[in-house]
């Protein structure tokens, strides 16, 4: 079962992001900044093994889609994330994309691994007091209906 943004206890389990682009070295430099900021990386080289991966690990927190599939599949992914399990997704782009794709976060390609690792704790974050937010609205309806 994929785990919700609700389900983050950064006291205790470390978010899991999955990073996916078709260059490991692009790939190797993401997972170590990522992981020195305190996240799990899962990375997968190219779309076969995405997709393996994506398959296989049904645990994670956020998805960050590189230059791996053509710009349809990408679409595609990240809607199907969003609709079936909430899980948030960050897409690479290039420097002349117009955030086609609906996302919750862009990094583009040409911008540091800082800014990705900004850009992960921001999307997470926002997750998070989302999920408090609705949380604590429910409780109150609870409460008052």
């Amino acid at each position: 079962m994929l785990r919700t943004l609700g389900s983050l206890d950064r006291s205790n389990t470390p978010p899991c992001i999955i990073s996916i682009d078709d260059n490991g070295d692009i790939l190797a430099a993401r997972a170590a900044a990522l992981q020195e900021a305190g996240y799990v990386v899962l990375s997968a080289c190219g779309a076969d093994e995405a997709l393996r991966l994506l398959a296989n690990q049904r645990n994670f927190d956020l998805l960050i889609l590189g230059q791996a599939f053509p710009q349809a599949v990408t679409e595609w992914l990240a809607s199907l994330l969003k609709r079936t399990s909430g899980i948030p997704v960050v897409v690479i782009v290039s420097g002349d994309s117009d955030h086609e794709i609906r996302a919750d976060g862009y990094v583009n390609v040409t911008e540091g691994v800082e800014v990705l690792v900004s850009t992960a704790d921001s999307v997470l974050h926002r997750g998070i007091e989302s999920v408090k937010k609705n949380a604590a609205a429910a409780r109150t309806d609870d409460v008052t209906g």
